[in-house]
């Protein structure tokens, strides 16, 4: 059938087959990068040729984060070609709630601070480092910490907190519908993502749609979407002792 536009998502192996169909049909192509299509593909030996071809052949591009379009422009894109348009969120499920009456729901401690994170259980997730990071802070400061979502990270990470004396400060809720997930934003003091690298995560965008405010890893299109001490702190990747003190100072500061 007839189209006027071929849309592709993920730079490889997806745009790349775009382009080529664009091609064989006499039709523009727009691709956008995603994530680990740029942070890893534009660099790894065997898909970067794959890369640079969709990168110099697509009509239009377009990044989830301005670290995105600089990274696919190094790569052999012309940066006049690209777009830089973040993910969006839906508002309709992911808003504020009452904290108080969000807790009730769940379940959850009306008395200590409640940390959330959300995310498939990955080493590149860096829930180890939320894990380590909360215990150098007391009880009294940091409270719990629920994790949501399924992986096969998620032994290592349970024993991990075990070891640490932390099991019963640290939860494994494994995967949340997400109907629900509005409700666990909401409990929240605060959001933590300890994630290495990015694209532009929904996960920061919907706890900030719900009014919490976030603890995350400088990486990727986060400093997009933080305005930092307003609605969130950053803090720089890989160690828990960084995020222990990002968190440090989020507690520390009132928030709206």
């Amino acid at each position: 059938f007839e189209v006027d536009l071929i849309d592709a998502h993920w730079l490889y192996p997806d745009g790349f087959a775009a382009v080529r169909l664009g091609r064989r049909l006499g039709k523009p192509v727009a691709v956008t990068g995603r994530g680990s299509d740029v942070n890893d593909y534009c660099s790894w030996w065997a898909t970067r040729p794959f890369v640079r071809r969709t990168l110099r052949s697509a009509d239009h591009l377009f990044a989830v984060s301005r670290r995105m379009k600089e990274t696919m422009a190094a790569a052999g894109a012309t940066a006049e070609r690209i777009s830089v348009v973040p993910n969006g969120v839906d508002t309709a499920l992911f808003h504020f709630g009452e904290r108080e009456a969000a807790r009730r729901t769940l379940g959850l401690p009306l008395d200590q601070r409640v940390l959330v994170s959300v995310g498939p259980m990955l080493p590149a997730k860096g829930f180890q480092h939320l894990i380590k990071g909360l215990r150098l802070l007391g009880q009294n400061e940091a409270g719990c910490l629920y994790i949501l979502g399924p992986g096969p990270y998620r032994d290592a990470l349970e024993k991990m907190a075990g070891e640490l004396g932390l099991s019963g400060r640290v939860g494994f809720l494994g995967r949340v519908a997400q109907k629900e997930m509005p409700l666990w934003y909401q409990a929240a003091d605060f959001f933590c993502f300890g994630s290495l690298r990015e694209g532009c995560p929904n996960v920061v965008l919907e706890a900030l749609a719900c009014g919490t405010p976030v603890v995350s890893t400088n990486v990727g299109g986060i400093p997009d979407l933080i305005v930092e001490g307003r609605s969130g702190i950053l803090f720089e990747p890989g160690s828990a002792e960084a995020f222990a003190n990002a968190l440090t100072m989020a507690l520390a500061r009132p928030w709206d």
